[in-house]
C-alpha cells in the first residue's frame, strides 16, 4: 500500500499536466498548440533555443491568466515575432499581443478576446480590469482605445471579440455556431488601419 501511494505520488509530482500546451521548435518556429497551463511560462523558457524569431500558436482556447500575461512580456523582451494559426482565444490572444510583429496566418485564423473570469459566475471579475487595461495599452503602444478595451474586458462568459483578418466579429455568447460567420452577429466595422495596426 505504500509502495503504491509513493508511485501516486511520484506520477502527480512529474508528468505533465493534461491542459498543459504543446511545444516544439522547427527550424526557427516555435510553435504552441493546446490551453495554457499555470505551468508554461517555465516549459516555455525550457523549450526557448536561440534559432527561434517566431512563435506560431495553433489552436488554443486559452487557460492560465498569469502565464499568458508573462510568456507575452517574454516574447516582447526577446523581439519574437508572433503568428496565429487557426483559433487564439483569450490567455493565447495575450501572448499573441507580445509579438514584435503579429500575424495571422489565414483569413479563417483569428484572436478571441473576452473578459476575465475568477470564478463560475458569468459576469467578469472586476479585479483584473486595471491589470489588462495597462497590459494592452503596454502590449499595442496604446493603440486600443478604451473603448475597445472595456467591450472585451466587459464580455460575458461565452461572448467574446474575434478579430479576423479582413472583419471583426462582437460575439454575445448566444450564437448558435462559433466563430464561424454567423448572421446573428454584431459586426463591428473598425478601420482597416486600425485592422492593420493590430495584427501586423
Amino acid at each position: 500500500m505504500k509502495t503504491l501511494r509513493l508511485l501516486t505520488l511520484t506520477l502527480l509530482l512529474f508528468s505533465s499536466p493534461v491542459g498543459a500546451m504543446d511545444m516544439k521548435v522547427v527550424g526557427n518556429q516555435l510553435i504552441l498548440s493546446g490551453a495554457v497551463d499555470g505551468l508554461d511560462y517555465q516549459k516555455f523558457l525550457r523549450m526557448l533555443t536561440p534559432s527561434v524569431q517566431m512563435v506560431v500558436l495553433s489552436n488554443s482556447p486559452g487557460g492560465d491568466h498569469q502565464s499568458g500575461l508573462d510568456i507575452a512580456r517574454e516574447f516582447r523582451s526577446r523581439r519574437l515575432s508572433t503568428v496565429a494559426s487557426g483559433f487564439c482565444q483569450s490567455s493565447c490572444a495575450n501572448i499573441f499581443l507580445g509579438g514584435r510583429e503579429r500575424f495571422l496566418a489565414n483569413n479563417s485564423s483569428y484572436l478571441g478576446f473576452h473578459g476575465n473570469y475568477q470564478t463560475r459566475r458569468t459576469v467578469p471579475s472586476s479585479a483584473r480590469i486595471g491589470q489588462l487595461k495597462a497590459f494592452y495599452s503596454e502590449m499595442t503602444g496604446g493603440k486600443l482605445s478604451d473603448e475597445m478595451v472595456e467591450l472585451f474586458v466587459g464580455k460575458q462568459r461565452g461572448g467574446y471579440v474575434a478579430f479576423f483578418k479582413h472583419i471583426t466579429r462582437n460575439c454575445t455568447g448566444s450564437e448558435a455556431h462559433r466563430p464561424r460567420i454567423v448572421r446573428s452577429w454584431r459586426r463591428q466595422r473598425w478601420s482597416k488601419a486600425f485592422l492593420l495596426q493590430w495584427t501586423t
